[in-house]
Formats: C-alpha cells, sequence, structure tokens
C-alpha cells in the first residue's frame, strides 16, 4: 500500500471523487425523472424504441440502497457487481496504482457479461418497464 507522494494520493481520491460524484448526480436525476415524469432518461430507449443492457439499473440502486434487495435483482441482477466493482477499481486505482478503467479485458468482460444477461432477459421476457 505504498504511495510514493501524498499529492498524488489526494489527486487519485478527488479524481474517483468527481467520477463517482457524477454517477450518483446521474442516478438521482434519472430517479427524479422516472418516478415524478414517469418517463425514461434512456437515450438508447428514446432512440431505438428498445431497453438498453442497462435498463433497470438506476431503478435497482435505488432500491439496493433501501435494502430492498429482490426488487433490485428484479430490476437489474447484475446491480450486486457494480459496488463491488467500483470498490474494487477505487482501490486498485488509488492504492496500486493500476488504472483498470480503460484495460481492455476489464471492458470486455464487463460487455460480455451485461450481454449475455441481457440477452437471457429478453429471451425470458423480464424486462422492467
Amino acid at each position: 500500500m505504498e504511495i510514493k507522494n501524498r499529492e498524488t494520493l489526494k489527486k487519485r481520491i478527488l479524481y474517483l471523487g468527481i467520477f463517482y460524484g457524477v454517477i450518483l448526480l446521474y442516478i438521482t436525476v434519472s430517479l427524479i425523472i422516472h418516478f415524478a415524469a414517469e418517463s425514461h432518461l434512456c437515450p438508447f430507449k428514446a432512440v431505438f424504441d428498445i431497453t438498453c443492457p442497462m435498463c433497470g439499473m438506476s431503478r435497482a440502486a435505488f432500491y439496493l440502497v433501501q435494502f430492498k434487495f429482490k426488487l433490485a435483482f428484479q430490476m437489474h441482477p447484475l446491480i450486486f457487481i457494480m459496488p463491488i466493482l467500483a470498490v474494487l477499481l477505487g482501490y486498485l486505482y488509488i492504492f496500486k496504482n493500476k488504472n483498470l478503467f480503460i484495460n481492455i479485458y476489464v471492458i470486455i468482460g464487463l460487455v460480455l457479461l451485461f450481454t449475455t444477461v441481457y440477452v437471457l432477459r429478453i429471451t425470458l421476457n423480464c424486462l422492467p418497464e
């Protein structure tokens, strides 16, 4: 757990805080629009008129922070790996100096995982509306 420079550590924590803050802001705005106006913020659905592989992830995060795990899983089954992935990537970025945000293997793995779950959800007709 060696950091060569305290300024580097502070800088990395700041960047990670900004990154997670933007994600939290998007989820908050998305939920407000969805529940208040009963419309979708998803650009994929707006353009193609079909649900995207991430469909239900914002609502699943909303239910997850309320400890409604069954509803969170129903909205998106991969919601439980997202906090683990966020903590793992943050830890590796700050303390191990590894930027896995741009690692091609991580990206390919996540794309394959989400695509597989998406195809299963379409096949089983269990996408949230």
